[in-house]
């Protein structure tokens, strides 16, 4: 029989916390050259890990559970080469699926010899 554990949705995705830094543009006027003055943008984005490569990072803000089957929507994705940190807030935020036995009532001892 196949259950999930207590307080446990069948998920694989660790929750993370990653910082990055955002493309930035700027209002679309004319400006001079003297006022070039690039400027870091850093955004924190909390979510589930769904992918990581060398190319981006695919997280998802929400995820769920159909038909035994994990789902997710809300996905972002950030390109690795913006990423400043990844840090893990909860390591495997739901736990997959585990088989175990079914329980088996327990019998009172008999009195009648």
């Amino acid at each position: 029989m196949e259950t999930v554990a207590e307080g446990d949705g069948g998920y694989p995705y660790d929750a993370v916390k990653i910082v990055w830094q955002d493309a930035e543009t700027d209002d679309g006027g004319w400006q001079v050259h003297s006022e070039l003055a690039p400027k870091k943008h850093l955004c924190i984005t909390y979510g589930f890990l769904l992918q990581k490569t060398k190319d981006f990072c695919l997280i998802a803000s929400t995820i769920g559970i159909s038909a035994g089957e994990p789902e997710n929507c809300s996905r972002f994705q950030i390109p690795r080469g913006m990423v400043q940190s990844i840090t893990v807030v909860e390591k495997r935020a739901m736990k997959r699926k585990r088989k175990t036995a079914p329980k088996v009532a327990e019998q009172a001892p008999n009195a009648n010899p």
